[in-house]
């Protein structure tokens, strides 16, 4: 129970990290509390580093494939020294990397609860690229209702999605 308090803990500090960093064009620096929950996850589960760090793997990718698609439809964009037109900037790399560790750690009390993921993305998810916006990592474009429902969209889709590789990963 302490570790997914202090894995939520963690995911917050590392989450406005990354978007203050990036809206600062401090990447690099932006990426550090990421890799710091990535660490604590991987040793609280160092008894199954492998099937802790392949969930997280898939995740992370699903994670890198989604933005490329949303960069590319024009939902969005970043700031950030990394940021281009094509591939998200390192500091939403974190931001995927410290989320991948959630559904083994912080919101684990999510798994088998399919509607309740679904709905935590579909909120949660755009909610959180709101607030991005808003502290100036990122610009959401067209219609802000278009832009919020493609968000709301693809996150109701991911979220299950990361229980899934959880499963699957945790039964190999």
């Amino acid at each position: 129970m302490v570790e997914k308090l202090i894995s939520f803990v963690l995911f917050q500090i590392a989450w406005f990290a990354a978007v203050v960093g990036g809206a600062h064009d401090l990447d690099f620096a932006a990426s550090a509390p990421a890799l710091a929950l990535f660490a604590f996850h991987i040793l609280n589960n160092h008894h199954r580093w492998f099937e802790a760090t392949a969930s997280i793997a898939a995740i992370f990718i699903m994670g890198i494939v989604i933005e490329i698609i949303l960069l590319k439809s024009g939902v969005i964009s970043y700031r950030g020294l990394t940021a281009s037109n094509s591939f998200p900037p390192l500091w939403i790399l974190a931001l995927w990397l410290a989320f991948a560790t959630l559904p083994d750690g912080a919101l684990s009390w999510l798994e088998g609860r399919t509607m309740l993921q679904v709905l935590f993305g579909a909120v949660g998810g755009p909610l959180s690229y709101l607030a991005g916006e808003k502290l100036g990592a990122a610009t959401l474009h067209g219609n802000f209702v278009y832009a919020m429902a493609v968000l709301a969209f693809a996150w109701a889709v991911a979220t299950p999605l990361c229980f899934r590789f959880v499963r699957v990963f945790s039964k190999a």
